[in-house]
This record gives C-alpha cells, structure tokens and sequence, in this order.
C-alpha cells in the first residue's frame, strides 16, 4: 500500500500535476484552501511552533504552517525530519515557498494536486 501512495506522489511530481495555487499569506488561509483541497481541518487549534510564523493542529491530525523565510522553511523541515512521525513514514510534509503541511501520506496525495508545493525531506526534495 505505502509503494502505491509513494508511487502514486512520484507520479504527480514527475508530471507536474500539482496546480501553481497562490501563496498562503494566513494559516488560516492555509487551513480554507487545505479543507477545499480535501484535507481534514474542520476543528484547529493554534499552536506555537518556533521557527513557524503560525501553526495548526488541526482535528484530523494534520498541522499546518506558515514561514516567513526559506531559513525558517527548512529549519521546520529539519525539526519534523527528527519527529517520530515522519522518521515512522506515516507522515510526510508537504511545502511550497511560505507553508509546510505535515499528515498522513494518504492525505498528501488527495490535496497535492490542488495545492501544489513539493514533497519536503531529504532524498533529493527540498529542505
């Protein structure tokens, strides 16, 4: 099942399927575009996560980010390649210039092709 999913994001990224969406200035505006793109955001909490701008927690499991600079782009993305989730490869993030997403790779398959962005890490993404 995961080869599928991982294959199925290699697809998507290969082709470029994934839309050029405008940036998220907002978490919140992260959060609205998330939920159109078929994320599961309905109930969020905010939590304060340094070097992030916002974050959220959001009901379904997914947290959502925004950054200010690229510094702070990969500084998040270094902090979530140490967290037990993602290092477990139950979640992977999902970034673009100003906003990293991290949840379940099955969700980041539904909502890539409508936000856009790359798959962050290592392995020849971006940090």
């Amino acid at each position: 099942m995961v080869k599928r999913v991982v294959a199925g994001l290699l697809i998507l990224a290969l082709t470029g399927c994934a839309s050029s969406a405008p940036p998220a200035d907002t978490v919140e505006q992260l959060r609205e575009r998330f939920v159109a793109a078929g994320g599961d955001c309905t109930d969020a909490t905010p939590v304060s996560l340094a070097p992030a701008t916002e974050s959220l927690t959001c009901s379904g499991g997914a947290v959502l980010h925004t950054v200010g600079s690229d510094a702070d782009r990969s500084a998040l993305v270094d902090y979530y390649l140490e967290s037990d989730s993602v290092r477990a490869r139950t979640h992977i993030m999902l970034g673009a210039e100003r906003w990293i997403i991290v949840d379940k790779i099955s969700t980041i398959v539904v909502v890539m092709p409508h936000l856009g962005g790359i798959i962050q890490g290592r392995n020849g993404a971006n940090p």
